[in-house]
């Protein structure tokens, strides 16, 4: 890992075959490629930003299914690290009550196709145990067969960033162990709110 604004390589592996003048293949390589991943924050804590998009999609069922490779310069995850998991696995417990609102008014304002809602600021988890604050632009895509939701798509905005700029950096504590049991509590019960909401709403 380096610093000054470069901070992870990632490498692609080539193999080569050189073939001899008699047609046989006598050596195998192994090329190794790196491509610069550039922090999108600097040193400042809670570094306020305004950065290029980047989207994300989740099933009705909240399993992320569609993640941008941005998701490892802005929240220091791999994509492996992500898609499979619920969406609600990485939303801040306080903010739950906001984002059943924001689901709500966007299961509503977008059951025409392009529509989009923007939704308040709220938190999304970062690498490094920390929370980068974003707004979405949501969209979604009705079955219209069985007139259920089948994706909800989040064309995200990073607002402010974490406290711990170095989103790569080894995650000791994690903020969201700060919070009350009865905050958590409240929150599990949210989620299953608006996962009820996702699975059986009906245009």
């Amino acid at each position: 890992i380096l610093r000054n604004n470069v901070s992870l390589f990632v490498s692609k592996k080539k193999k080569i075959k050189r073939i001899c003048s008699e047609g046989l293949i006598i050596l195998k390589g192994l090329f190794i490629s790196s491509t610069y991943i550039f922090l999108c924050y600097f040193v400042a804590p809670n570094e306020e930003k305004n950065l290029p998009k980047f989207n994300m999609h989740h099933t009705a069922a909240s399993t992320v299914t569609y993640v941008d490779s941005d998701i490892v310069k802005n929240f220091g995850f791999m994509p492996q690290d992500i898609l499979g998991r619920s969406v609600f696995d990485f939303y801040h417990p306080e903010d739950m009550p906001l984002l059943k609102e924001v689901y709500e008014a966007a299961l509503s304002q977008c059951q025409i196709a392009g529509a989009v809602y923007r939704s308040k600021p709220y938190r999304f988890a970062v690498q490094n145990g920390g929370f980068a604050t974003i707004e979405t632009d949501w969209s979604c895509f009705f079955n219209p067969w069985s007139r259920k939701l089948e994706i909800v798509i989040g064309m995200h905005n990073i607002l402010k960033g974490p406290s711990n700029p170095d989103v790569f950096g080894v995650c000791k504590e994690k903020e969201i162990n700060s919070v009350s049991e009865e905050i958590l509590k409240k929150g599990d019960i949210v989620r299953e709110e608006i996962l009820r909401l996702l699975n059986h709403l009906i245009f």
